[in-house]
């Protein structure tokens, strides 16, 4: 591992939620680069502690400092808001051949969506026949026709005088 990706990942591997392999390359970096080294220790010696309630007073002040902070956020978003009419004053919109474009591709769309469903149809309707056909022929197969037996009346011909 480069110096870079280390200490991107070097949060995480002191928190412990880098990978076991992770957390070998970075501990083997951070043994031979002093700078990474360092930036580990002094990241280790740091001790993070929720704020008391004085220190919090301490640091924003009284109840006062965030009603100042509420009104200042809010004369800045008014000041970004828009002005409503220039929303209704706009002329204009998409240009006319993005215009056409889009109905374009619209009208292809419906087209293919369409066709593929008429597809869709005619397919159903050949497996409906052709399961009728199946079920048919299982049938006939199941139950063979039984043919009457008619019985044969010997003929002859003769080929000279064309008669039977």
């Amino acid at each position: 591992m480069n110096c870079t990706e280390v200490t991107e990942r070097i949060a995480a591997f002191l928190d412990g939620q880098v990978s076991p392999a992770e957390s070998e390359h970075i501990a083997e970096h951070l043994e031979r680069c002093t700078l990474c080294h360092q930036l580990c220790d002094a990241l280790m010696r740091q001790d993070f502690q929720p704020l008391s309630q004085e220190e919090k007073d301490a640091a924003c002040g009284s109840g006062g400092f965030w009603d100042s902070m509420d009104a200042s956020l809010e004369s800045e978003l008014a000041a970004m808001q828009p002005d409503e009419s220039a929303r209704f004053r706009r002329t204009g919109g998409v240009p006319l051949s993005m215009g056409l474009a889009y109905a374009a591709a619209l009208l292809l769309a419906v087209a293919w969506g369409y066709q593929h469903m008429q597809r869709a149809d005619h397919a159903e309707a050949t497996a409906k026949e052709l399961q009728q056909l199946l079920e048919q022929e299982r049938r006939l197969a199941a139950e063979p026709e039984v043919v009457p037996q008619v019985p044969y009346r010997p003929v002859s011909y003769t080929p000279r005088r064309a008669t039977f």
